[in-house]
């Protein structure tokens, strides 16, 4: 927004800074308005390139004078100091600055001159900057309070500029000459937007907008590789090796090595609380210290050596750890790492790259997995930890905790010796080697073995062949191969009998054990999702069910549909019709928990009648039957040219 100038030249706050960014050396010299009318600080996007700071995605809501917008856009943390200071002066930590296109263009021309400041007496000895050298490209919001304190006030009389002295230097601000005097320029200012970010309806629009994306993903090319996604990858293949039968890899650190904070006191403090909660719970207290021990026992995680205890290594980071309970697992305690407790602004996660996305596409697997006639199923066990740490590396893996979960022991220290479940770079760590377990291993593999890395989603394998023979052939050169890893195959599942009978007991699938297979018909399974009855050879959506009382909101059709997994999309004329309601809801623009208009809601209700219905849905799983003789194979192209689905 833009507002012309007709009375006189005002000064704006504007100093020079120097920026920087923790995970880098590169230091950024600019121009910087210290704006106290806005809630976040704002940063020009190329010069967030130039520092290299790692990004985060984030939603925000943009409130200015004539409207309110939702955009995408990208957050970096940074590191703030005086530009004209030549001794070493206070540098601010900023957390959370928005990478905006661009700031206002005519607020260089709101710099008091020279000539403003000689004007007035009680400006003397203030040097202002260069009137137009250099557009401005920081906005310093109230969110960095501390760059804005007033340390000294020089003031006059009313409708005089005045300066103030910050902890990043002196500002002149207000009416420093009048109009007459302005040289000729735009007679227009910049009009600085307030921003409000991560409130609870914003942080819920973006949850729905990941979810549809997620939702169509499946459908798009896969895009290149990045920069980024190129340096982890040469990085990984100039140090991967094998210790016993592994692979190691190391963590992609964006600089190495990192500059990591001692967060030694903020474990520990997290840590307390944990022990609090377990204290509580002595049953919860007794599953948690098993599935440490458990951790411990299989070589995951080991002590610290006393040697690396007393000395500072490069690398050195504490994660604290909590529980997760699965409510359809009971007893079942799974320990998170946590990778984004922050010290100092600082996680493990942003000071770490992601990697490229190795994982094959889901719809690509599935649809693989229905071509012929026999499928098999099977699922690597505990992947994530089947891939080793590099060991100058295990410093940033870090834990405390007690000797045999003995709370009231002195917490030892201990550290992963593998790559961490659900962490930001190990679902690319462990892609790459599974993939290169294939590659490496090329010459003991058949010619039908050599892209069978490309029927894996993460840690699930699906494949479909043309006969029982060639499924038996399969799963043992399978899980030969991926032994040369160090990944076990296990969870075997299959609609033939004779696949079964060839795979030991002990790595079939829970339910496939339970049943005598000569005699008892093949329970169902879930293969990525997807209910699969394996006697039937038939595939299925999982259907719930929901009671619906009172008013029916915006909330409640989202629930409802995001409920509904199908990824083959056996149900999408279906669920098109409720899609199409949610739309028009969302174009009213009521809040999640207002009651949805009379007529959508009749609709609503009947197609809420007609959903339990398809918990009868059945759909063969093989499109390709091969022992049909005789017939032609037709390809058939349906689409809605609707201009409201």
């Amino acid at each position: 927004m833009r507002i012309h100038e007709q009375l006189r030249k005002l000064a704006l706050p504007i100093i020079e800074v120097k920026a920087a960014s923790k995970c880098s050396d590169a230091v950024v010299r600019m121009r910087a308005l210290l704006d106290s009318g806005s809630n976040r600080t704002f940063w020009m996007t190329q010069l967030a390139s130039m520092l290299g700071a790692p990004r985060r995605t984030v939603w925000i809501t943009l409130d200015t004078i004539t409207q309110v917008t939702v955009q995408r856009t990208e957050e970096i943390d940074l590191v703030v100091s005086s530009g004209r200071s030549r001794k070493p002066n206070r540098k601010i930590s900023q957390h959370g600055v928005i990478v905006t296109q661009q700031l206002p263009a005519t607020m260089k021309y709101s710099v008091a001159s020279v000539q403003d400041t000689a004007r007035w007496s009680h400006l003397a000895g203030i040097e202002p900057l260069n009137t137009y050298e250099g557009e401005l490209q920081l906005l310093i919001s109230l969110d960095a309070s501390q760059a804005l304190t007033p340390l000294e006030v020089r003031a006059e009389t009313s409708g005089e500029p005045f300066a103030i002295r910050t902890p990043l230097g002196w500002t002149v601000s207000g009416p420093v000459r009048p109009c007459a005097e302005v040289e000729d320029r735009p007679k227009e200012v910049g009009c600085v937007a307030v921003l409000d970010n991560n409130s609870q309806e914003t942080q819920f629009e973006e949850q729905v907008r990941q979810f549809w994306e997620l939702d169509a993903s499946n459908l798009k090319k896969g895009d290149g590789l990045s920069v980024e996604d190129n340096r982890v990858i040469k990085l990984w293949s100039s140090t991967v090796t094998k210790v016993m039968g592994h692979y190691q890899l190391p963590i992609p650190f964006r600089r190495n090595p990192p500059k990591l904070p001692d967060n030694k006191l903020m474990a520990l403090r997290r840590l307390e609380g944990l022990k609090k909660r377990l204290l509580r719970d002595p049953p919860l207290r007794q599953c948690y210290a098993e599935e440490m021990q458990l951790l411990l026992g299989k070589r995951y995680a080991e002590s610290v050596p006393h040697n690396e205890l007393h000395t500072r290594p490069h690398v050195s980071w504490y994660l604290p750890h909590h529980l997760v309970l699965n409510p359809n697992m009971p007893g079942k305690v799974r320990i998170v790492f946590d990778c984004e407790a922050e010290c100092g602004s600082v996680s493990l996660n942003s000071q770490v790259l992601q990697g490229p996305d190795l994982n094959n596409k889901l719809l690509g697997v599935l649809l693989q997995f229905c071509h012929e006639s026999v499928a098999l199923m099977a699922e690597i066990e505990a992947m994530f930890h089947q891939v080793k740490v590099a060991p100058e590396h295990r410093g940033a893996l870090r834990f405390l905790w007690w000797l045999e979960g003995d709370v009231q022991w002195t917490p030892l220290t201990y550290w992963m010796t593998v790559h961490l479940f659900g962490r930001v770079w190990s679902p690319s760590c462990t892609s790459y080697a599974l993939q290169r377990t294939f590659l490496d291993h090329r010459d003991v593999c058949p010619d039908n073995m050599v892209d069978a890395h490309r029927n894996f989603y993460v840690d699930d394998q699906l494949i479909s062949m043309q006969s029982a023979d060639k499924g038996i052939r399969l799963a043992e050169q399978l899980r030969h191969v991926t032994s040369l890893g160090s990944f076990r195959l296990a969870k075997w599942a299959s609609n033939s009998k004779e696949v079964l009978e060839s795979i030991p007991e002990s790595e079939r699938h829970k339910e496939v054990k339970e049943i005598d297979i000569e005699r008892m018909p093949l329970p169902a399974e879930r293969a990525l999702g997807v209910r699969w009855d394996l006697e039937k050879d038939q595939m299925a959506v999982v259907i719930k069910c929901f009671e619906q009382g009172g008013s029916v909101t915006r909330r409640d059709l989202l629930r409802v549909i995001s409920s509904v997994y199908d990824p083959l999309g056996f149900l999408a004329p279906f669920l098109i019709c409720a899609n199409v309601i949610f739309q028009e809801e969302c174009r009213r623009k009521k809040g999640w928990d207002e009651a949805i208009s009379d007529r959508n809601e009749v609709q609503w209700q009947w197609w809420l009648v007609e959903l339990t219905h398809l918990a009868d849905f059945r759909i063969p799983r093989c499109y390709d039957p091969r022992s049909a003789k005789g017939m032609s194979f037709q390809l058939h192209h349906f689409c809605d040219a609707s201009h409201v689905a």
